[in-house]
Formats: C-alpha cells, sequence, structure tokens
C-alpha cells in the first residue's frame, strides 16, 4: 500500500479519535422519537413561506426566523417538515436539534454546542478541518469548559474564521422551550452576544411557545429576527388542513378494511370544529377512533326501534325487546337469531331481563303488561301479568327468580309471583311521576325505584312499605363526593352543574349550591386545612375553581389552562398547590390562594391523563394516563424526571405514593398491579398478577405496608408491598365491578365500593367481611373513604346520593335494615341521603 494512502487513513482514524471526545446527544430532526412531519397537503403554506425566508439570499434575509405559537398548534410538526425540505431536497440544513422534555439528553442545552459543532463538522469540511486544529491544541480544556464557552469557540468562533458562502447554511432548534427551566433564555443570550461575529449566510430557525420570542425583545436579535406565529394564521385556513388530516387518517385502508366502513363527512366536521385549531386535539382524536375495536355484524332482525337489551347469566345469550311488540333471543357470540320472534305484547317492548338461572325471560311492554316467557321453548308461560295503567318501563327478577318487580307511567311499582303470574300484594305507591327503572337489592329484601320526580325510593319487598323519605338533594347524579378534614362537612359534585358543602352533623345544606360551572362536576376535594375547595368539571371552559369551604363564594376567577375536561384534582400535603389532570393529555400545578398556574402544563402523556397524586413531601406528582404509561414530575420546574415509566399494556386507571414516598403503585385494565421506585424509575419486581380484569382502583395501608386493589373481576386483593406477594386468596362478595378502596387511619379494616350498588367493610388481617354488606345505594358506588377519625365511612353513587355510615354500628351489625333506627332516633348504620336530618354522630 502506497505511503500516501497509509498516511491518510492514520489522519482519518486519528480524526475520528478526536471529533469521539465530543459529548454529542441524537437529536437530530430525523432521529428517532422525533415528532412526525406533517401531513401531506397541510400547513403548505406557512412551510413555504418559512423555506423561503430561509433560503433568501444574505442581503434580503432575516438571519433568524422565529416559528411560535401555543402548546398542541404543531411547530414540532412544522419544524421537522421544514428540516426535512432543507435537508432533502436544498442541502441547506446544517445542523439541527429537537429538544423533548421526554428525554434526559435533549431537555436541557448542556450538550447543545458539542451537538451542533459534530453536525456542522459533518456539514462542511473547512469547519470540521478547524474543529480538529482547535481540539487538538485545546482538547481538554473544551471538553470540560461550559456549555457557553464551548458555543463561542466550538461554534461562533469557527463559523466567523469561515469564508462567506453563496447557499445558506441553517441551523434548525425545535421548542426551546423544552430546553430546561429558563426555557430557552439562556441560548437566546448566548445567540444575541455572537450574532453579528455569524456570517449572515448561517440562519437559524427557531421554535417555541409564545413566551419565546418575547425574549427577543430583550436584546439585539429583534431586528434580525422574522417572526411567524402560528396563532395568528386564519383559523379557517388551520381548520381547512386539520380537516384534511382527519379525514386522510381515517379513511386510509387500514381503518376502512378493519372497520368495513368510512367515516362520516359531518364526523370529520364534528372533530374539525371540537379542534378550535389545535393540531394535537385532532391527532389525540384519531388516536382514539382508530383504537376501536371491530364491531361484530350487526343483529337484525327486528322491524322497528329495539328498546331494551340484557345478557343471560352464563353470558352465551342476548335478549332484546322492541317498539316491533316482539322479544328476540340471539347467540352472543356469533350474532345468530335463535328461532323465531316471541309475540304476544300488543304494544312495543320496553324492558326484558333474564332470571337468576337464565332458564326465563320477562319482558315489559306499553300495552301495560308484564310476561314470562321459557328460553329454550320461547314459549310465554300463562297469560299477561295485567294491573299496571300506563305503560311498564322497567322490570326485574329478584334474585331468587320468585318473584319479578315492575315500574310503570302510571307512578306504581308492583310485585309479581314469577311461578304463578299474581300480584303479590298492592301497588307500591309513593312517586309522583312515572317509575323510569326499578331493581331489588342483592339478599332480595328491598326494592329500589326511580322516577321522573327525580327522587329514588326505598321499598320493603316483603311488605311493599317504603323506607323513608324521597332521597332528595341535587337535581342529578352526584359524581363525586370528599370529607373535610375535621369530618364536620362534606363537599360533593353534581351532574346539576353545582358543588355542595353539607354539615356532616345536621346533615343539611351549609348554604347554597356553588355555582358557576356549566357542566357536570366530576372531582372534588378538601385542602388538608378545610378552608378550600377544589373542584373539576367537564364544562366547555374545562375550569377548575376554588372556593371559600366558610362562605362559598369563588375566591378567584376558574383557575383556566386546560383545554379539555379535567379527570382528576388533588391537594398538595401542605395545602399551598392544587394538582390537575386533563383530558388535554397535560398535568398543571396551581396555586391553590390565588388560583394561577404555577408553570407551563407538564407535557409528556400522549392521551388523557386518568388520575395524578403528590408525593408526601410535595416535591414529586404521579400521574397515569391511557397512554398506558406512568410519568414522575417535579412540581418546582414542570420537568419529567427520566422517562416514563412504561410496562403496562393497557390503560392506567390509579396512582399513588407511598406513605414514605419512595414508591408510587399504579392499577391498569391489563389486569395488573406495578411498583415503581421513585428515585430510578425502574419496575420493583414483576407485575403483581392475580386479578383477572380491570385494576380500577388502589390504596397503600397508612404503614406503607401493604396495597388494596380493586378490580372489574369484582373482587379485592391485599398485597405485600415488600414482596408483592399476594396476601391470601382475592376478597369476594361483591359481584359487580369494585370501583373504589380505601384503609381505615388504623389500617385494620378496608372499605370497598362496588358496581352492584353495595358498600362493604373487610377485616385487612383476615380478609373477611367484617359486616353485611351495606346496602341503600340505588346504583353503583363510584367512591368510598374513611373519615380522618375512621369513626365514619363516606359513600358517593351514580345514584344521586351520599351516604355516610356509623363504622362502630356496621361492625356490630349482622343483618340491619337501610335506615334502621336506634332507641334515640338516629340511624343506627346507613344515615341516608344528605338532605335526611338525622345526626350523623348519635
Amino acid at each position: 500500500m502506497p505511503v500516501r494512502t497509509v498516511s491518510r487513513k492514520i489522519d482519518t482514524v486519528l480524526t475520528n479519535e478526536i471529533l469521539a471526545k465530543l459529548k454529542c446527544v441524537p437529536a437530530r430532526y430525523n432521529s428517532a422519537n422525533t415528532p412526525e412531519k406533517c401531513m401531506e397537503g397541510t400547513r403548505v403554506d406557512v412551510i413555504k413561506d418559512v423555506v423561503t425566508r430561509l433560503s433568501a439570499p444574505p442581503n434580503s434575509a432575516k438571519q433568524v426566523v422565529m416559528l411560535s405559537g401555543c402548546a398542541g398548534s404543531g411547530k414540532s410538526t412544522v419544524a421537522k417538515s421544514v428540516a426535512a425540505i432543507l435537508a432533502e431536497e436544498k442541502g441547506t440544513l446544517a445542523a439541527s436539534f429537537f429538544f423533548s422534555r421526554d428525554y434526559t439528553q435533549r431537555k436541557e442545552i448542556t450538550h447543545l454546542p458539542t451537538t451542533l459543532a459534530m453536525q456542522l463538522a459533518d456539514y462542511d469540511a473547512a469547519f470540521r478541518a478547524r474543529l480538529i486544529n482547535l481540539l487538538e491544541s485545546d482538547h481538554t480544556g473544551l471538553l470540560d469548559a461550559e456549555p457557553h464557552l464551548q458555543f463561542q469557540k466550538m461554534v461562533v468562533g469557527i463559523l466567523e474564521k469561515l469564508p462567506r458562502s453563496s447557499k445558506p447554511w441553517i441551523i434548525c432548534l425545535d421548542a426551546l422551550d423544552e430546553c430546561g427551566k429558563d426555557r430557552g433564555q439562556i441560548f437566546l443570550r448566548w445567540l444575541s452576544d455572537s450574532i453579528t461575529r455569524i456570517p449572515d449566510h448561517v440562519r437559524f430557525f427557531l421554535t417555541g411557545r409564545p413566551d419565546v420570542p418575547s425574549y427577543l425583545k430583550l436584546d439585539t436579535l429583534v431586528s434580525l429576527t422574522h417572526g411567524v406565529v402560528l396563532d395568528e394564521i386564519d383559523i379557517k385556513l388551520v381548520s381547512k388542513d386539520i380537516h384534511h388530516y382527519i379525514k386522510q387518517s381515517l379513511n386510509g385502508a387500514n381503518w376502512t378494511t378493519r372497520h368495513q366502513w368510512k367515516i362520516q363527512d359531518r364526523h370529520v366536521e364534528e372533530l374539525t370544529n371540537r379542534a378550535r385549531g389545535l393540531f394535537v386535539f385532532a391527532a389525540t382524536a384519531v388516536r382514539r377512533v382508530e383504537r376501536w375495536p371491530a364491531t361484530i355484524p350487526t343483529l337484525a332482525g327486528h322491524t322497528n326501534q329495539v328498546h331494551s337489551v340484557a345478557f343471560s347469566p352464563d353470558g352465551k345469550h342476548i335478549v332484546s325487546g322492541a317498539y316491533d311488540s316482539t322479544v328476540r333471543i340471539w347467540d352472543a357470540e356469533t350474532g345468530a337469531a335463535l328461532g323465531g320472534p316471541l309475540e304476544g305484547h300488543t304494544g312495543g317492548v320496553t324492558s326484558v331481563g333474564f332470571s337468576p338461572d337464565g332458564k326465563h325471560i320477562v319482558s315489559g311492554s306499553c300495552d301495560h303488561t308484564v310476561r314470562i316467557w321459557d328460553t329454550e321453548t320461547q314459549a310465554a308461560l300463562g297469560r299477561p301479568l295485567e294491573g299496571h295503567t300506563d305503560m311498564v318501563y322497567s322490570v326485574a327478577f329478584s334474585p331468587d327468580g320468585k318473584h319479578i318487580v315492575s315500574g310503570a307511567y302510571d307512578s306504581t311499582v308492583r310485585i309479581w309471583d314469577a311461578e304463578s303470574g299474581a300480584t303479590f300484594q298492592r301497588p307500591l305507591e309513593g312517586h309522583t311521576n312515572g317509575v323510569t327503572s326499578v331493581g331489588f337489592s342483592p339478599n332480595g329484601n328491598y326494592i329500589v325505584s326511580g322516577s321522573y320526580d327525580q327522587t329514588v325510593r326505598i321499598w320493603d319487598a316483603k311488605t311493599g312499605a317504603v323506607l323513608g323519605r324521597p332521597l332528595e338533594g341535587h337535581t342529578d347524579r352526584v359524581l363525586s363526593v370528599a370529607f373535610s378534614p375535621d369530618s364536620t362537612h362534606i363537599v360533593s359534585g353534581s351532574g346539576d352543574h353545582t358543588v355542595r358543602v353539607w354539615d356532616a352533623k345536621t346533615q343539611t345544606a351549609h348554604g347554597g349550591p356553588l355555582e358557576g360551572h356549566v357542566h357536570s362536576v366530576y372531582s372534588v376535594a378538601f385542602s388538608p386545612d378545610g378552608k378550600h375547595i377544589v373542584s373539576g368539571s367537564n364544562d366547555r371552559t374545562v375550569q377548575i375553581r376554588v372556593w371559600d369551604a366558610d362562605g362559598g363564594a369563588s375566591l378567584e376567577k376558574p383557575l383556566k389552562g386546560h383545554t379539555r375536561g379535567v379527570y382528576s384534582v388533588a391537594f398538595s400535603p401542605n395545602g399551598k398547590h392544587i394538582v390537575s389532570g386533563s383530558y388535554d393529555s397535560t398535568v398543571r400545578i396551581w396555586d391553590a390562594e390565588s388560583g394561577v398556574a404555577l408553570s407551563e402544563p407538564f407535557e409528556g402523556h400522549t392521551d388523557e391523563v386518568t388520575s395524578v397524586a403528590f408525593s408526601p413531601d410535595g416535591k414529586h406528582v404521579v400521574s397515569g394516563s391511557f397512554d398506558q404509561t406512568v410519568r414522575i414530575w417535579d412540581t418546582e420546574t414542570g420537568a419529567a424526571l427520566g422517562g416514563q415509566l412504561e410496562g403496562h399494556t393497557d390503560v392506567v386507571n390509579s396512582v399513588a405514593f407511598s406513605p414514605d414516598g419512595k414508591y408510587i403503585v399504579s392499577g391498569s385494565d391489563d389486569h395488573t398491579v406495578r411498583l415503581w421506585n421513585v428515585n430510578t424509575g425502574a419496575p420493583v419486581g414483576e407485575p403483581l398478577e392475580g386479578h383477572t380484569g380491570a385494576v380500577y382502583c388502589i390504596a397503600f395501608s397508612q404503614d406503607g405496608r401493604h396495597i388494596v386493589s380493586g378490580s372489574h373481576d369484582h373482587t379485592l386483593r391485599i398485597w405485600d408491598a415488600k414482596t408483592g406477594a399476594a396476601l391470601g386468596g382475592p376478597l369476594a362478595g361483591h359481584t359487580e365491578a369494585v370501583n373504589s378502596v380505601a384503609f381505615s387511619p388504623d389500617d385494620k379494616h378496608i372499605v370497598s365500593g362496588s358496581n352492584d350498588h353495595t358498600v362493604r367493610v373487610w377485616d385487612a388481617e383476615t380478609r373477611a367481611p367484617s359486616s353485611v354488606p351495606l346496602e341503600g345505594h340505588t346504583s353503583g358506588v363510584r367512591s368510598v373513604a374513611f373519615s380522618p377519625d375512621g369513626k365514619h365511612i363516606m359513600s358517593g353513587s351514580c345514584d344521586r346520593t351520599i351516604h355516610v355510615w356509623d363504622v362502630l354500628s356496621v361492625l356490630n351489625q349482622s343483618s340491619v335494615l337501610p335506615h334502621a333506627r336506634a332507641p334515640n332516633g338516629h340511624n343506627l348504620l346507613n344515615v341516608g341521603p344528605l338532605s335526611s336530618p338525622h345526626s350523623v354522630f348519635a
């Protein structure tokens, strides 16, 4: 081999060794985990404008082009598209760096100078030669120098010595607002100090949120910068692009083949309007729609509207009732009709249901009658059950299958003997308007009914007597409840758009309803000092409001910032801050006194945030999301601590910190519970497996030794928080999904609420039930909690009521009726809805 060739190879090896000492980050525009480009046909005008300005001759071009826009406006996708055109079509992209809070190396400015220097060396041979000479003469000092000095020497110092080029050199820096807590100010100061030394053929394309351009006004960059503001582009043009994006995404081959139908123009229009100019909304909507499973064939056979359907107890069959006056039975797996229609009613069928053993079907009709059918032969059993004087709207079997209850528009409830068809006793009268819904309690002792008169009533199934007064209070369903720290007040949020505060002792409303929300209130909580209440709503403005718990007056303007519904809120341990998680995929922290957002939204999740919680010291927040991940955030800087915690394979429904703040527990639709180390973000051990359905709720014991989880599989499980081992078998007793769980303050008991309408109390050590099921709710129980002194349990339900239970009475009763009375006249077990006059504290 010639000596000259050997010499060149040696030089190349030595050169590569020198450059390899530079600490560079994979942050180019085409690196992994950078944003997607804009869909073809969208953002055409803004991309063209930016490319044109960056490519203009030196004497007519600004040296800096700054693209700004609010969160979700699509800045990074535009930056990716511009960078791709400059690199792949024009050959003028000299270097690029895409900042991101999601990746440790790309969320700081530390390695920006060395990364730019390496990319510029790859782009131009003359720059490369000067960089190598610089590193050979002073490599030790530069490699360990401050980033500002590295930028001055490795980038600016070399650029100013190079001859002017006839072709532009473009340096693209995306998302300056994500490069550390200074949000781009440091780099812009570097650039301001150096811009006069950098040749004018070197251009900078920068992107960031609206606050980033404001930093330019303080320095010499302002005269050299052209600003492009996405938020100021005509909303009609943006909406046109969003419309195109949604339509193209959802009418693709994969979508139409899998789902056998095309998205309709009206659907595209609706999503476009809801996006309000935000591409992130459109992208999220597309992802959610694409996750819809393919549907089974339509069960065709009825010739008029289907009003009621029900599964058989074994899940193998479906029964349906329709306004064509018929009942039909279907194979649940294949969708095939089993036999012909069950005919006999002379009016539309409004309600159907299977008997507990699946052998019979009951139906109610507009013809004022109830009918019973044999599931196997499909024959009507006996004559129609007659007695109601108006349409029958709801029917149900008792748990033992011996009786049927029906509710009708004649404002009455009736009980029937399922074998003979005889009316069991006189009509149950008390409602003042049509009865829309009826059902038996699981033990068969009680019947509950709901009515257009806006009340719920409870009846004795044996005597037909009404138990207590109508359950009144809110004018719509109750969605969320919480105790004050001193147990003297309760707060509730409702579908009637209001928050109510109740005096727990007198069970009277504490002042009037707290108004201001214009949609259902989904989440409420007291601050630790009991002086404030936070409420989250799904109203159009999607606001969080802070209230004065004493007077009910709004302290400040609503806390505005989220762009979609607020799913979860919580106070910090010291009561000074509020954290909120939203459908807009972000987490926000607010000052509880002033209502001011303490930072930009914490961004990183790619789908709805379902659950948020503060660490015990208030320094961190944990969040769970539909994107199947858990994230930990620094409450002061808003930075994500490490990457996302990955491991779950489905939606994360619930998250919580351990009492010592060292661990996080999460529950997911993937049927598992996972433990995570807060410091490392690593999973602790294997997933805790045992549930056979989605895990909806989790909680640590007060001493941090145990975890309890509740699941769609109807059970609770207790786990050793240290080993991850299940402590015994499942806690079985509920007959529907478990929605909420909590430990008592002394860790001796666990309370659970379920879709089976009951609350249950368990012995945490023996895992056995501590009492009979607590009955009284007439719909699913969504939330349960112990009072801080452990003397009471509160439950909130979809039946629009809140119930308070005396723990001592609960543990001492083996069988008790709802609203059972002690000798002193106070409620012994269930003190009922909060509009009741009876005292919680007997």
